[in-house]
Order: C-alpha cells, then sequence, then structure tokens
C-alpha cells in the first residue's frame, strides 16, 4: 500500500509540475499577445 501510495503521489508531483509549467508558458504567451495587440493598434492609429 505505501509503495502504491508513493507512486502515485510521485505522479501528481509530476502532473502538478506540468500543470505549473503550462501555466507560466501561457501567462508569458498571452503577455506578448498582449504587447503584439498594442503594437498593431498603434500601427492602427
Amino acid at each position: 500500500l505505501q509503495q502504491l501510495l508513493n507512486s502515485s503521489l510521485s505522479q501528481v508531483n509530476s502532473l502538478s509540475n506540468e500543470i505549473h509549467h503550462l501555466s507560466s508558458y501561457l501567462s508569458r504567451n498571452m503577455r506578448q499577445y498582449q504587447d503584439l495587440k498594442v503594437e498593431y493598434k498603434g500601427l492602427l492609429f
């Protein structure tokens, strides 16, 4: 049972790590997207 708990815990840990990486990646991309939108608007007006 302990072995099972340990393996599922490590799976949860790696999953949360992946989610963390994904969310930081997404927020970085959103910032770049906002910057692009601002530049685009600057070109337009």
